[in-house]
């Protein structure tokens, strides 16, 4: 705590990010009641319509996850300049993809492989 104000980190905006929704306030009782009557929960990243992953955002939290990590990714270039400090830019830049990962892999409807002779079908 400096001057009387609280620093977010990266960890807690994720945590934010991962457990918000639109549909529901951060109560968790209510969050958890309102998760099981749902038949189909709202996905933040919808699967690609051929091949295997994750689309561009349905929802504006998703939009939020791929700004932030957009931020983290420039700030990087200036946190550890890639010319001098090119092992932990790597390291940072692979952190960062984890993470997407990790977030579209939760918040995201589940992948698989799709091709057009699913579409036949």
């Amino acid at each position: 705590m400096r001057g009387g104000r609280t620093n977010f980190g990266v960890v807690q905006v994720v945590w934010i990010l991962l457990f918000l929704d639109s549909s529901s306030p951060l109560d968790l009782k209510n969050r958890q009641r309102e998760r099981t009557l749902q038949t189909e929960r709202p996905y933040w990243f919808p699967a690609k319509k051929y091949g295997w992953g994750w689309g561009v955002p349905d929802v504006w939290q998703g939009w939020v996850v791929l700004a932030v990590f957009f931020a983290l990714l420039f700030a990087g270039t200036f946190l550890f300049p890639p010319r001098t400090e090119s092992g932990a830019y790597v390291m940072f830049v692979a952190l960062l993809c984890g993470l997407l990962v990790a977030v579209c892999w939760i918040k995201g409807e589940p992948p698989r492989w799709r091709s057009r002779k699913d579409d036949a079908a």
